[in-house]
């Protein structure tokens, strides 16, 4: 897979892929069965949800843990031979430029004509308290506790049709807490801010949050960013560096990437390298503009490589707000996971204030479904919506 000799010409990228594809074949013909993938809601506007910079930094998933970094060997399966399974890439780039070729094959099923992509979220979310206030800082802290919600849109077969987001679609529970004061704060918080534990219902034509409106968290949506239909899509420039310029023009009006302040260069960085993870993860791109996102993340300066185990590779971008990581699984071209800190920058490796080592501000996972129709009381709203 890698050249051996100056005089020889190495595999071309054709062959590479190729290579690559009858070894994860093989691979996945010895794996256990696995769960499905669990994938995240965007944080842009492909599914009508709002994604103003602070939102975007607070969104964050969890990752599976990575191992070793050297080439995997095991004996063959019909001789007692020791055969390379798989060669670690050896940069962020690799990854990204790998995973941009998988694209094509990386979709999701295509729901039939009256059926529905049912994309759902489940978020686990930090909450922390100190006297007087509620919050997600660590330091200082004399409560934390985790909020567990879901959100549900349903995406139709026509994606320039009604979307359905159905927030808090389950009841949101509580888990984990710490701190004598807790309880007290949980109130407090649920007094304050009670569209946090609502069940809220939105319709939008083509995924897009209709002009003036509010996400189901009553956040200002941005709306200048064409949405989740087929047509939509195709407005938006599949060249990597314009489709990068696009994302920062979105995210940072105010034009932070052209900035000489490094601070605000960085924190650019970070709401941009969020946005675009969060629509990968999303997996609803067309297959042209998703290659061309993995390629955009690549020339996000300070994205290096974490780590390889088996063919999840992990990313990272330290930033000044956050340590954001996330996990592609280069055999399907899939953002398997993600994890973030924020106003960590080094990651939550030990306990701070009332919160335990290691507890991301927001873990989120996401399911992908087709279902054949929407639940009755959506399919109702529906009705009324559009009547």
């Amino acid at each position: 897979m890698r050249r051996l000799r100056s005089d020889v010409d190495g595999p071309t990228a054709e062959q590479t892929d190729a290579a690559l594809a009858r070894l994860e074949q093989a691979i996945a013909a010895e794996a256990p069965p696995r769960a499905v993938s669990r994938r995240h809601r965007r944080g842009f506007a492909w599914a009508g949800v709002a994604t103003a910079a602070a939102a975007v930094v607070a969104v964050a998933l969890v990752v599976a843990s990575v191992g070793g970094l050297g080439p995997v060997a095991k004996p063959g399966r019909h001789h007692g031979g020791t055969g390379i399974v798989a060669v670690p890439p050896a940069s962020a780039e690799e990854v990204l430029n790998r995973a941009a070729r998988l694209a094509p094959r990386s979709a999701p099923a295509q729901p039939a004509p009256g059926q529905y992509l049912r994309v759902e979220t489940d978020y686990a979310r930090l909450n922390t308290a100190g006297p007087g206030t509620y919050g997600q800082r660590r330091q200082g802290s004399t409560a934390s506790w985790i909020t567990h919600s879901s959100n549900v849109i349903f995406v139709p077969a026509d994606r320039s049709g009604m979307w359905v987001e159905d927030d808090n679609a389950t009841a949101v529970m509580i888990s984990d807490k710490t701190g004598d004061d807790v309880d007290a704060a949980i109130a407090q918080q649920q007094a304050e801010n009670p569209g946090m534990y609502a069940n809220a219902v939105q319709y939008f034509r083509g995924g897009m949050v209709p002009a003036g409106a509010s996400d189901a968290g009553g956040r200002p949506s941005r709306l200048d960013s064409p949405a989740g239909s087929d047509v939509d899509a195709s407005a938006v420039p599949t060249d990597p560096a314009a489709l990068l310029a696009f994302y920062r023009q979105q995210l940072s009006p105010a034009g932070y990437g052209n900035s000489t302040d490094p601070t605000l260069i960085a924190a650019d960085n970070e709401f941009v390298f969020d946005a675009i993870v969060a629509d990968l993860q999303s997996n609803l791109l067309p297959a042209g503009l998703r290659a061309a996102s993995f390629k955009a993340l690549a020339l996000i300066p300070g994205v290096s490589l974490l780590g390889t185990s088996g063919t999840l590779s992990t990313l990272r971008l330290l930033g000044i707000h956050s340590d954001d990581r996330l996990t592609i699984d280069t055999s399907t071209g899939l953002v398997t996971g993600r994890t973030s800190f924020l106003n960590e920058p080094e990651g939550a490796t030990e306990a701070i204030g009332a919160v335990p080592a290691g507890t991301p501000t927001v873990a989120t996972t996401v399911t992908t479904t087709v279902v054949g129709a929407l639940p009755a009381d959506l399919k109702a709203g529906l009705e009324r919506s559009v009547g």
